[in-house]
């Protein structure tokens, strides 16, 4: 922006024509050549005027008119540049990726995200970003999505299964993980998912627990490579234990059926609902 002097609101209008929704405080401040306090109390009546909205320190997301009462444009459009910003490793995944394969029996109001390290969000920012912690990220299969504003990483589909049984209390019931991976696991492709398994580092528990909801919904084709590399496991490196289904829940294990093919302790009944 050379010759006239533009301000802020110019400067975000011009990002925006070009499908940019969101800027940083330094690189701002430098192209439009202000003062610090200058660019606070610009930042200050644009925000008033719900135009803006700090979601990080020195990042904004510009809000476009269509999206104001939301207050902030749908997470697709800036999760990338944000990450970027923060220089932290990530992926979409659970829930959220779950939904954008079409298993979505219940929408979620959370924007569930896969990061390698700590997310601190100011906790105004209501933009329903939930993120969740994972050392082995780097090695998870994910695929580049095409968004109106560039590229967002998301968990493939077999990622994507492991990960709600990972992580099961981001889903809350394993009830309505079942019920998503009813309208998922048509999608997943049994040798890949056995290569997520090992790319990915997953928890013997998580192939177990996978792997009996997996034949229990009916789809054991699905799950033969998948058994086939578990009782490799069992066999060399004596994994082989019972576990119940349903982590942390209190109750009288002796009195519970076992299915022996995933020694799995069916400790919760399992209720899918109507798809």
């Amino acid at each position: 922006m050379k010759g006239k002097k533009h301000t802020l609101m110019e400067y975000i209008e011009n990002l925006q024509s070009n499908g940019q929704y969101w800027f940083i405080r330094a690189d701002t401040i430098k192209a439009l050549k202000m003062t610090k306090i200058a660019f606070k109390m610009s930042v200050g009546r644009l925000k008033k005027a719900k135009r803006i909205k700090v979601i990080g320190k020195g990042f904004y997301l510009i809000v476009p008119v269509e999206y104001r009462r939301a207050g902030s444009p749908p997470p697709y459009w800036y999760i990338d540049p944000f990450m970027k910003f923060l220089q932290i490793n990530y992926y979409v995944g659970l829930l959220s990726a779950a939904a954008y394969y079409g298993a979505s029996h219940q929408v979620s109001q959370q924007f569930q995200v896969i990061v390698d390290r700590s997310v601190i969000l100011g906790k105004t920012n209501q933009l329903n970003l939930v993120f969740f912690r994972k050392k082995e990220l780097s090695n998870t299969p994910v695929e580049d999505l095409k968004v109106a504003t560039g590229f967002v990483k998301i968990s493939t589909k077999e990622a994507t299964a492991l990960d709600l049984v990972q992580y099961y209390k981001a889903a809350g019931y394993f009830g309505l993980i079942a019920t998503i991976l009813l309208e998922l696991s048509p999608l997943i492709d049994p040798k890949l998912l056995l290569l997520a398994v090992k790319q990915g580092q997953y928890e013997i528990a998580t192939v177990q627990r996978l792997g009996y909801l997996l034949d229990f919904l009916g789809f054991k084709e699905k799950t033969e490579y998948l058994f086939e590399w578990l009782q490799e496991q069992w066999r060399y490196k004596k994994y082989k234990k019972l576990i119940v289904l349903v982590p942390n829940k209190l109750s009288n294990i002796k009195q519970h059926l076992k299915d022996l093919k995933w020694h799995i302790i069916i400790n919760e009944k399992i209720e899918v609902d109507e798809v």
